[in-house]
């Protein structure tokens, strides 16, 4: 049993090296990125997490933007969808997500763009609406875009039950960085 997860916890591992021992494979947009994310699957508060820097960053004059790569979503179109503009919410639950819809009703002056290519989304955020800062809503193993900060929610599940997928929550160990 535990042989699979450690398979897949040296799996993890490898791609996140990967990526750190090739820096040119990583894409950096011309704003800073904070990336809010953690090691399980399921709930930890990350998104609410990010409604709260996302209002903060705001109301101390920041225009951000929340990219997402709009998980659970019924209807996944190439590009990016702009779930909304910072003024109007634009997609529908099946094009956004629920978290994404949830986000862009709750914090109205924040952009809210979803899109499996994070780094696309950003660079349309900055073009098009104006965004100095940019959060990645569960964005710790989305290793193509360069982030500032990493923001890392860890509750107490996540170090009392150490088991790597599939037969934990961990998405990746929570040791060797």
């Amino acid at each position: 049993m535990t042989t699979l997860s450690q398979i897949a916890g040296a799996v993890a591992l490898a791609r996140r090296r990967y990526y750190t021992d090739r820096p040119e494979s990583r894409r950096r947009l011309t704003k800073p990125v904070i990336s809010v994310g953690n090691l399980t699957v399921g709930g930890s508060g990350k998104t609410p997490l990010v409604a709260y820097l996302a209002a903060r960053l705001l109301q101390r004059g920041w225009r951000p933007s929340i990219l997402s790569r709009g998980y659970g979503r019924a209807y996944v179109a190439d590009g990016v969808v702009v779930v909304s503009d910072g003024r109007t919410v634009l997609a529908d639950l099946a094009r956004s997500g629920d978290e994404p819809l949830m986000l862009a009703r709750q914090l109205p002056g924040v952009a809210v763009l979803v899109s499996p290519n994070r780094h696309l989304a950003g660079r349309l955020a900055e073009a098009r609406f104006g965004c100095d800062v940019h959060l990645l809503d569960d964005g710790f193993q989305h290793f193509v875009l360069e982030r500032d900060i990493d923001l890392l929610v860890v509750g107490p599940d996540d170090v009392s039950r150490p088991l790597v997928l599939p037969f934990g929550r961990l998405r990746e160990p929570s040791h060797k960085r």
